[in-house]
């Protein structure tokens, strides 16, 4: 063997050690409990007038650590009027806090997952799970200054989960929607 080989084989041995002992990441099991479909139905306890409204969740993995939200909603207005709205968000683990995570909403312009900006008027995004409940943040910057969060209260029930909703902006509540949703099999 030259004495050339002799540091590419050293690295190459580091890099294989490194590589063999570097722990694989896996999706924690306390969000693997959420993952699946659900539907049902909510009701609005306060705020504009809407009457009922249908929902559908999916709660799946999302790369190897991390795990998506999907939802639907279909607002059904006093006059019978629909409107329907969707969002898909994936979340990766925070680093160092268990159980917090961030929203990958955007990508940075080296490529980077990031979340979104909202100081610009992004909504700034991020979950914690905790035991059988799942939480998602919504927050935003109001043009004027103030702020408005959305609050997503997601608990696991024996078959499904319940879900409680509320808006509020600058500590006012605007809005606020419960809902029982089914597990469904798909």
């Amino acid at each position: 063997m030259s004495k050339k080989s002799l540091p590419i084989m050293t690295i190459s041995v580091v890099l294989f050690l490194l590589k063999t002992t570097i722990p694989v990441h896996a999706t924690p099991d306390h969000i693997k409990s959420f993952f699946g479909n659900y539907t049902g139905s909510g009701a609005e306890v306060v705020g504009e007038g809407l009457s009922e409204r249908d929902l559908n969740l999916v709660v799946k993995p999302f790369k190897e650590d991390g795990f998506t939200l999907i939802w639907t909603s279909v607002l059904r207005k006093k006059d019978g009027r629909l409107k329907k709205r969707s969002h898909l968000i994936n979340f990766r683990p925070v680093l160092n806090r268990e159980g917090i995570y961030t929203a990958e909403m955007r990508r940075t312009p080296s490529g980077l997952p990031a979340p979104l900006d909202p100081i610009n008027g992004d909504p700034y995004v991020w979950a914690g799970v905790q035991d059988k409940l799942l939480v998602v943040h919504t927050f935003y910057i109001t043009d004027d200054g103030g702020y408005e969060i959305h609050v997503y209260t997601r608990k696991l029930t024996q078959d499904g989960m319940s879900l409680h909703w509320e808006r509020v902006r600058d500590g006012k509540k605007l809005k606020l929607i419960t809902a029982k949703l089914q597990k469904v099999e798909k």
